[in-house]
């Protein structure tokens, strides 16, 4: 059963890594950093290769952007 999945950081390393096993695996992924054009390239590359994957341009400190970040997906579907 696939399940959706953020992650926060994903613009690179472990984040980023992370995210794209998990596509790989079946699963919606939600990309969560500040950097907003690097989580779309990584988004279009999870989905060149056959996965699902949602950017979102976060900062993790800001109490309303994880709010934000969390209840997209659900708006989306």
């Amino acid at each position: 059963m696939s399940k959706v999945i953020v992650i926060t950081g994903a613009s690179n390393g472990i984040g980023e890594g992370s995210a794209k096993l998990l596509a790989k695996q079946g699963n919606l992924v939600v990309l969560g950093a500040r950097r907003e054009k690097r989580l779309e390239e990584i988004t279009q590359v999870i989905k060149k290769d056959g996965g699902q994957a949602i950017a979102f341009a976060v900062n993790v400190p800001a109490d309303t952007a994880i709010n934000e970040l969390v209840m997209r997906p659900t708006s989306q579907q």
